[in-house]
This record gives C-alpha cells, structure tokens and sequence, in this order.
C-alpha cells in the first residue's frame, strides 16, 4: 500500500474557442477516467485547496524477478526491485527498459498509469519536481518533449481503443539488460547486448525495433522465441536481428499484438564492444610497402595487381637470380596462446628446389631459425596451385614470446623457373595475425535483376548444350526473327551437336560467377553503345571515362584494374533478355568465310559462322563474367543494349542465387531476387552477402568437400555439401517457395 497526495482543484479545460471550469475530484480512478475521455482537455489549476488523501492499492509485478523503471519523478510500487545508475551530474539512468505508458512498471497499461502522469504534472506545478530528461522519458506517451494532460489522455484512449477491440488486458513488455551495464562518462554502456523482455503469460505476439543506432528500422517478429512468459536473446542474436552499429547509443522499442502498436517499452545502452580482438596483425599490400622489408630483386615489384584475392594488390615473390627472394612485415608480435596466422597462398610455377616458407624470429629479425610453413613445387604438378589457398599456422607454440614474420622464397639450387611474371613463383595476400579469422566478404557489385536474370539464363544453357540446342530450336516466340534470318530450327541442334563433337563448344561448361570489376566495365562499354549510338567491341572516339578511344575488351578491364584476357558479347538491338540471350546463343547474322574457324557445312543456315558469341557463351574455360543490361534508345540502337564479359580467375568458386519462387518455374525471374542474405563456406576465408537481386560468388581454395550455410533474417537457415572437383565452380542456389 501506499498514500498518493493530490488536491482537489479547479480544472481549466480549453478548447481553440473556448474556456470551461469544472471541478475535477480524484477520488477514484473511474471517475477520471470516465473525465478524461471529456473531448475538452483539462489542465490542473494549482492555485488552490487543501490536500486530501486517496489510498491506492499497491501495483504487484507480473513476476517478483521484474525489475521496474527507476528514478524520483513518481511513486513507484513497494517490491519492485530497481537497478539504477547514477549520472555525474546526478540524473538517474536505469538498466531496465521504461514505458510512458506503464510508468508503474507493472507490465500492464491501466488507468493508475493516467494517474501517475497527472501527479507528476502536479508535483511540477507546485514545485517537488521538474520534468527532466528522466521524467520526460518515463511519462511523456506522445513524444512532444514534455508532460502534460495530453499523455494521460493517450494512455487513457489506448485503453478505451483496445478494450473495445478485444478481450484482456494491455500488455507492454518489460525489457532488462541480462549482463548490467556500466556507466561511464554518464552514458550506460556494455560490451554485451544480451537482454530479456518479461511478458504476461498470455502475451504470445512481440515485435521489435532498433530506433538508432544502425539497422533497418523496420519491425522484428520475435514471437517465435517466446518461452515460458519471457524472451532471452543472447549478445550474437541481438546483433544478428538489428545489426547496430558498435561504438553507438541504441534505442530498442518492444511491444505486444500488433506490428504498429504504439503502446511500447524503449530501452537503451551505449554499445561498446571489447576493444581486444586478439588481431595482432593485418597485411593485405593495400598500404605500399610502409610497414614491409623489402628484400626482392630489383628486376620486379613485391607488389603487384594482376593476381589478387581480395582488393586491388597483393605481394609476389620470385627467383629471377639464383638468391633467395623473401619480405618481412616491420612489428614485433606479443604471441598469445590463442594465436594464429592467417594468409592467401597461391604457389604458381616452381620446381621442388623452389619452396615457399614462412619463418618466425625472436631476436628482431636478426636470425630466422624458425619455419611455420613450407611448400615446394611439385615436379608432376610444376603449374601449382592456379588459385589462392587459405593457410592457418598455429602458433600457440610460442605464447609469449616477441617474434616478427617473414614470407621466403627459398632457392636451393638446380632447376628453376627465373620467369618474373604472377604466373610464376608465390604470391601471398590478406595477412594476419589474430586468435580468430573474421571472413572477408567476397563483391560481386549489385547487378540490376535483369542482369541476375541473363547470367542465371546463360547458366542454364552452359549446363547442358544440347538441351540448351532443342530449347532454342523449340521456342515459338523467335520463330519470326529465324524466319527472317533464313534459320531452319533444326540445323540449330545439329550445328550445336557438330561443334560439340569438334570441340568447337564445350556441351558442359561450369557455372559463371558475377566479377564486380567486369560488371562494372560491361555496364561502361553498354552506356558507350547508347551514347554513340553503335554495335562493337572497340571503344569509340568518346568512350566514358577511363576508357580511351580504341580500347579493347581487355584494355578496357584493365583500366579498371582486372588484369587478365576478355573475351566478350555485344548486342546493341535487343527487346528483352530472352531475345539477346538467344540472338547470342543461336548467333544469327552474317558468315565470315575469310576467318580461320568457319565452317563450309553451316554455310547458308543463317547463323553467324563461326559462332564466336555461342563459343564464349559455352566455353568452359571462363568461370566468371559481367552482364551489362542498359535501357534505352538512341536512333537506331535500343530498347536494351547488352554487353556480356567472359574471363577466368584461375581459382573455384561457389556461386548461386538466392530467390522466392513467385511464379513456381523452378527458375529465377525479375523481382524474385532474395537480398541481404549471409553466405558462408566454412573453413574458408570468405563470405558473401547476397546482392539485392540475390546473386552472390564466394572463392574457395580448391578441390574437395564444403559446407556452405545460408542465414537470415525472414529465411530459413539452410546449410548443404558442396563438392568442387577439376578447379570447376560449383551452383548452389537458395530457393523459397511463395
């Protein structure tokens, strides 16, 4: 039990035109309540009357582990347990989540919430409290900044709304930090976001949001995790659900029932995650040589931009003399015992007397007595690796001793290869030192959905080019465009079956994976198409920058940093992604009877000869591209200008598409695209995240057996083997039913 004073006074209600008195008496809740919906608003008057006494009967919580807002601006219940911390300055900030709307903290929204909103209006007119920044967060419903009648009114009409709208009682959760936080600099501030909403036990439907602080500020369904009238969620799933960002003030807002309610609870924390990582080291040439030794012959660059596995650079070693070639990264490293090195290793042509090391020193870098890791050519496989492999040394062998790095490439005598280009010797990128290794998400741009749509159809047909052969010479709806041309569908299948058996096409060529480098230069050489109003592969007199006129495919990838041979497709006269896709595939048009590569027995069947576009379409060499689909019309060219590039990056990959099948084709279509959704291959040193058309790519270190897992928010976790085989990528597509 407890007393709450209040004076009977007169109220002053106001309208725009008008001014009313009336006396307003509390002795009961009912009587101001049933007041309080008068569509007058009143405003107490403290200038008058004596005190009177109302005795209220004392609010439980709904369980006695609940703990309640904290602070002086408002009577609370007797027995509820309250964590409070105290600012410098003296306000109170509480660990627990606070509601204007329940500002007993009892967990349900009832008329005594109305009144305490109004003793707290009085308290301040006549001078025992102010509406500070504790206050205004513990009574202000409608977000004015203030307290006033108009926030007991809302409590008051959200009570009247749901009871005419439903059975039982309001609920708002209460929301409490699992670990307590700490103040500092008077911010309430944790490491870990661990919290746990109490509800009624009746309470089965809770939403939330992060307010600020990152994430998407769209509602969360947190229905399904309700067990036992409580919702825990741990430090990883809170971070999972609302993404906030680190180092931030956050604002979370809880409710029951309906994902618009605006009856909630709001709890807050600064989040400032653990500052040691355990990340001694990380080194991915990106910087130069600032903190490199650099001990390589003049005649090459440690660094180099042709063969990376992630960003623009990383460091080449190789033997262009008989000496030894090696760089060691300028810092001592404290070694703890959960330490590890973590790097990209891709050994390219070498003999067995060529071998690479990494070696450890604790003496500074004066002597190297100590090899980690050791990898010789092998005389039956001299090519290498041809694509990076992840390497994990541990090195709880030397806790606590003070050691630098170095990558050698020792030369022993014998045989060598003296060549100076990547396609020789090792290269190492995306160093370090660390207890654990945080994946690095592998881009793939943000192709558009048509694009997605043209990649995932040019897929289907490398899978099998004579189904791909009877699919084209089947279709009715380019049966005008093949009559134009002059093409009898079935000499369609038997050019395909003829170039199979010649080795022209490959009848199976492994999936493409979207390159962000070559999208980017496919969509460029597409706007110069529009711009300049032409079909070709060179670059005209005003190409966009940094295309120089009179680029090739190659140059024109490599202006952009994509240091490898191009092949290409251009199709300036498309109508929609089926018709480029099949102008290329069936290759319609003129004979070039002067190239090297035509063939007499195609001749006059109305298809180009040779098929260069249907020979990059099916070559199995290439495993990654970029599809440019543009929109528009400029004379003669339009409604679509496509641009496809083709090339290889010398390494397997896993790729796919993430999609709801709307249409149930068991095929992705425009719009069906799943973005945002997390990719993993275990073991491996990347991940992905699925563009907003749902494509995604993620490197892998060779041959063998994958684990590959898809999570996300909305989506059902799903984890499959993946088995790479021949250096070849591998599909692996997440499909929803609608």
């Amino acid at each position: 039990m407890f007393e709450i004073t209040t004076r009977r006074a007169p109220m002053i209600c106001r309208t725009n035109r008008q001014a009313h008195a009336r006396r307003l008496a509390i002795e009961t809740l009912e009587a101001r309540y049933a007041l309080a919906f008068d569509a007058l608003f009143c405003v107490p008057h403290v200038a008058n009357s004596a005190a009177q006494v109302v005795d209220v009967g004392a609010a439980q919580p709904i369980q006695s582990s609940i703990r309640g807002s904290a602070g002086t601006a408002a009577p609370l219940a007797p027995g509820l347990n309250t964590t409070t911390f105290a600012r410098p300055e003296g306000e109170v900030v509480s660990a627990t989540g606070r509601s204007p709307f329940d500002p007993s903290g009892e967990g349900l929204v009832t008329p005594l919430d109305a009144l305490l909103i109004l003793i707290q209006i009085s308290r301040v007119n006549r001078g025992d409290a102010v509406n500070d920044a504790l206050a205004i967060r513990s009574f202000d419903t409608s977000g004015d900044g203030d307290v006033n009648p108009l926030d007991a009114l809302i409590v008051l009409n959200e009570l009247s709304s749901y009871s005419r709208e439903r059975e039982g009682t309001l609920n708002v959760p209460i929301a409490s930090w699992i670990n307590n936080p700490t103040t500092i600099n008077g911010s309430l501030t944790t490491e870990d976001l661990s919290l746990r909403l109490d509800l009624e036990e009746s309470v089965d439907i809770v939403f939330a949001m992060l307010l600020n602080g990152g994430g998407s500020a769209a509602p969360v369904d947190l229905s399904s995790l309700v067990v036992g009238g409580a919702i825990e969620l741990s430090h990883t799933q809170v971070v999972s659900l609302f993404a906030p960002q680190p180092d931030s003030d956050l604002m979370f807002s809880f409710w029951t029932d309906l994902p618009q309610h605006a009856v909630r609870t709001f709890i807050e924390v600064t989040w400032q995650p653990p500052t040691d990582s355990g990340v001694l080291l990380i080194e991915n040439a990106e910087n130069g040589i600032a903190n490199i030794l650099d001990q390589t012959h003049t005649s090459y660059s440690l660094i180099q931009n042709s063969v990376v596995s992630q960003g623009s650079h990383a460091f080449h070693l190789a033997h262009p003399t008989v000496s030894s070639n090696w760089f060691s990264i300028n810092q001592t490293l404290a070694i703890r015992s959960d330490t590890k090195l973590f790097f990209m290793s891709q050994l390219n042509w070498a003999t067995p007397t060529q071998i690479a090391k990494v070696q450890l020193s604790t003496d500074q870098g004066t002597t190297w007595p100590i090899t980690v890791f050791s990898q010789a050519g092998v005389e039956s496989n001299p090519s290498g690796d041809g694509s990076f492999v992840f390497r994990q040394i541990d090195l709880s062998a030397y806790a606590g001793q003070n050691v630098r790095i170095r990558f050698f490439y020792e030369y022993s005598g014998g045989t060598r290869y003296a060549e100076t280009d990547t396609g020789t010797g090792w290269v190492i990128d995306d160093i370090r030192v660390a207890s654990e290794y945080e994946t690095t998400a592998y881009e793939i741009g943000q192709p558009t959905e048509l694009e997605q749509w043209l990649l995932e159809i040019t897929n289907r047909a490398r899978a099998d080019g004579v189904i791909e052969a009877n699919r084209l010479a089947g279709d009715g709806t380019f049966a005008n465009v093949y009559s134009q041309f002059g093409i009898n569908p079935e000499d369609i299948v038997s050019q395909y079956t003829a170039s199979i058996a010649n080795g022209f096409i490959d009848r199976h060529a492994q999936p493409l994976a979207f390159n962000s480098i070559l999208l980017q230069a496919a969509r460029l050489h597409s706007q110069d198409l529009l711009t300049n109003a032409f079909q070709g592969h060179i670059s005209s007199n005003n190409p966009p920058a940094p295309f120089q006129p009179g680029f090739t495919s190659t140059q024109r990838a490599a202006a952009l940093g994509y240091i490898r041979s191009v092949s290409e497709n251009v199709f300036s006269y498309s109508i929609s992604v089926p018709f480029a896709h099949a102008g290329f595939a069936v290759d319609w048009g003129d004979e070039t009877p002067s190239d090297p590569q035509y063939n007499p027995a195609f001749a006059g069947q109305g298809m180009q000869n040779p098929a260069g576009h249907r020979r990059n379409i099916h070559d199995n060499d290439f495993n990654e591209a970029g599809i440019a689909v543009l929109l528009g019309t400029n004379g003669l060219v339009g409604p679509q200008l496509v641009t496809q590039k083709f090339s290889n990056s010398r390494g397997p990959m896993i790729t796919g598409v993430a999609y709801v099948d709307q249409d149930n084709n068991d095929f992705y279509s425009p719009g069906e695209g799943l973005g945002g959704i997390l990719v993993e291959v275990q073991g491996e040193a990347f991940h992905a995240i699925t563009s907003t058309s749902g494509g995604f790519a993620i490197p892998v270190s060779g041959d063998g057996t994958y684990l590959v897992t898809f999570t996300g928010d909305g989506v059902e976790r799903w984890s499959t083997q993946v088995v790479v085989a021949n250096g070849s990528n591998v599909k692996v597509d997440y499909v929803s039913t609608a």
